[in-house]
């Protein structure tokens, strides 16, 4: 038994061990850490968005008659939609619809209407357009932007057009 011990710590097991467990420690911390800012960042701009979207909410309210759709989000750097645009026009449909739910084209409606588009035009090989899903709805207001991420910063460029007359409405960049 002895000879055991005295072997492991001799050879280099005991090294090895003993910096895998804080270097470990160091990775778990450091997880840990990056999902609590990353938490806290998103808090803030879920904060920010709905001050920001009181002001189009009291738009909407002095035009009862516009409908308004959430749209084409893309991210900045590829000029793309990916999953987290997906996820910011579902959370700003969302807090658009608590308030005015009769102005607003749900986050479900939208995507039903995406789905049967690709369903019944089989041989267009795209999703539909921001303006296809505009004329879809019905909607007279398109909210749409970007968003961008650098350093752990998330900056959002929030755009509120009339379709109708081709009018830029209101425009906000918001950042954490």
């Amino acid at each position: 038994m002895k000879n055991l011990i005295t072997n492991f710590f001799s050879s280099n097991n005991a090294v090895k061990i003993l910096f895998f467990i804080p270097s470990l420690y160091l990775i778990i911390g450091n997880i840990i850490l990056a999902e609590t800012f990353q938490h806290d960042s998103q808090l803030i701009i879920d904060s920010k968005l709905e001050s920001v979207l009181e002001k189009i909410n009291t738009l909407l309210v002095e035009n009862e008659n516009k409908v308004i759709v959430v749209a084409g989000f893309i991210n900045q750097e590829t000029q793309e939609k990916d999953h987290k645009a997906e996820v910011l026009e579902e959370k700003l449909t969302s807090f658009i619809y608590e308030k005015i739910p009769n102005q607003m084209v749900s986050y479900l409606e939208i995507q039903y209407l995406s789905n049967e588009w690709k369903r019944r035009f089989t041989d267009i090989r795209r999703d539909p357009s921001t303006e296809d899903i505009i004329k879809l709805t019905n909607a007279n207001w398109l909210l749409t932007g970007m968003y961008r991420e650098n350093e752990g910063i998330t900056e959002l460029n929030l755009t509120l057009f009339d379709w109708e007359n081709s009018n830029l409405l209101w425009e906000k960049v918001i950042d954490n």
